[in-house]
Parts: C-alpha cells; structure tokens; sequence
C-alpha cells in the first residue's frame, strides 16, 4: 500500500491517495505542501501567496473596532455600540431632555445628555467612516499597482 499527494492539473490540492494511479484528473507530486495556501507550481510548491485585499479589510476592522475618545470620554466604536449609539442619537433628536447612562471604554459609566449623545454619534460615525476611507486608499494603491506592505499600518484614524 503506497500513499501519495496529487493535485489537479492546475496545481491545487486534492490531498492525499492510497493505491490509486494517477490520471488526467490529477497530478501525483513528490510531496506535500508546507502550507495548505500553496499551489503546486510545476515543478515545486509556489510561496504563500497572501490575499492583500482581505488583509486590508481585516486591518481596517481592526482600526474599526478599536475605540476612540470623544470630549475626553472613551467611546467603543464596535459594531453593537454603532448601533446603540445611532439608536440613542435618534431618540435625541427627538428629545432634547434625553439622557443616558453610557459605559465608557475603562469600564466607568457617564451621563450623556441629547447633545453629548448626538455628537459622539457623529464622532463615531467619522470616524468608522475614516477607517473605511482608509481602507478604500490602500485597495485603489493595490489596484493601480503602487500598494506596499508598510502602508497597511500607514494613515489609519486614532
């Protein structure tokens, strides 16, 4: 019993194979790959090739989520508090006389009023919308060929 690696014709994996022959489905190569991201290059395992886009989008949620200071009030900027927050700025709007009791990002809770509540809503919302911004930056630099590895910690929002 003999096992072997095969991929296909276009150098991707199949896996491993116990007593098969190889056919014009696929390729027996002389080993496995280091990294399951490889492809077979004919006649040896390509680099990793990473997906630079997705690095950016994972980076530009990384700034996303990151949190800010609004006025001197540390301000989670995830995705649950962007929707709470839209939630109390609306209600805001509608009532001047709002209040709310807001929990800061040190783990310390505030009273915001309808006009501390409307702007760090704003504050938020530019900046998430930076950070998009940003991100939008760096995948026009990566389409038009001037995108370098440094610039994914480059220019993003604080």
């Amino acid at each position: 019993m003999s096992t072997i690696f095969c991929v296909t014709p276009e150098g991707k994996q199949l896996g491993y194979f116990v007593d098969c022959e190889p056919n014009e489905s696929f390729v027996v190569v002389d080993e496995p790959p280091e990294d399951v991201r490889q492809i077979w290059q004919f006649p040896g395992w390509g680099s990793v090739v990473v997906d630079v886009l997705a690095a950016i989008a994972a980076r530009r949620f990384t700034a996303e989520v990151a949190g800010i200071t609004v006025a001197g009030v540390p301000v989670y900027t995830d995705r649950t508090t962007q929707n709470k927050l839209t939630a109390a700025a609306f209600r805001a709007l509608r009532d001047p006389e709002y209040t709310v009791d807001w929990k800061c990002t040190n783990g310390s809770f505030i009273t915001l009023n309808a006009e501390q509540i409307t702007a760090i809503a704003d504050a938020v919302g530019d900046y998430v919308q930076a950070c998009y911004t940003r991100e939008g930056e760096l995948v026009a630099a990566f389409n038009d060929g001037s995108y370098t590895e440094a610039m994914l910690e480059e220019g993003w929002p604080a």
